[in-house]
């Protein structure tokens, strides 16, 4: 099995020390979920995209969301999604260490690539259940309360972490289905991006001379594409 440089997603916070004050903040349940590609194969392509959505995306104001870590052949993509929480109860506490949770959620998918495959249709994908993978994805239940703290390591939105409630929610990423508008509006943002001579090393030829980036808002589900075309090669 061989692993090249790849772009996984993952919200990330930092550890911290030290809160004072106990703020409210929008509750309910923070899903991240992965929606293609599907344990499935696919035709030969420029670039693939892996797309995740995120529901109720307001609720990661306090989680720091980053992005960090084809021919024919078997592909592994592994991603990972981190966040960090703060511990609402204080007695039992050692260090300044355990003032934090951070937490790891931790997935991946196999697919193929080969000719004569299915060309990639992300909107087929996720109508289509019985290839949906219930394991590939995270939900976090937003208890509405934040504390106040003293940076410590990365910083965090408005120095805030949230807290959360227990037991974590099961994920259901099979009821996010993406329309062939979310669809278009996810192709024109990466073809702006791949297009931007300011930060694309690989410009496709038919780009325009002109370009702009496209933003993506859907009522309820946020939906990332990133266009890849390295993954984990399984040998």
């Amino acid at each position: 099995m061989h692993f090249k440089p790849w772009t996984a997603w993952s919200l990330l916070a930092s550890l911290v020390s030290l809160w004072a004050v106990v703020d409210a903040a929008d509750s309910g349940i923070l899903e991240v979920d992965l929606l293609f590609p599907r344990n499935e194969t696919y035709a030969p392509t420029e670039w693939i995209p892996y797309v995740f959505s995120i529901q109720n995306a307001k609720l990661a104001k306090y989680l720091v969301p980053e992005i960090s870590g084809l021919h024919e052949g078997r592909w592994r993509l592994n991603w990972e999604f981190w966040y960090i929480s703060c511990n609402e109860d204080l007695s039992n506490l050692h260090s300044s260490s355990e003032l934090v949770n951070r937490n790891r959620t931790v997935g991946s998918i196999e697919f193929s690539i080969q000719e004569g495959g299915p060309a990639v249709d992300v909107v087929a994908a996720t109508a289509n259940d019985k290839t949906c993978s219930e394991g590939n994805g995270a939900a976090i239940n937003i208890t509405g309360n934040t504390k106040e703290v003293a940076p410590f390591g990365i910083e965090l939105t408005d120095d805030t972490c949230v807290v959360v409630g227990s037991p974590q929610p099961t994920p259901t990423p099979c009821q996010v289905k993406v329309d062939s508008a979310v669809a278009a509006s996810m192709t024109a943002s990466l073809r702006a991006k791949l297009c931007d001579p300011l930060t694309s090393t690989n410009r496709p030829a038919d780009c325009p001379e002109d370009n702009a980036a496209q933003k993506l808002a859907v009522a309820g589900v946020a939906c990332l594409a990133v266009a890849v075309g390295v993954f984990g090669f399984l040998a």
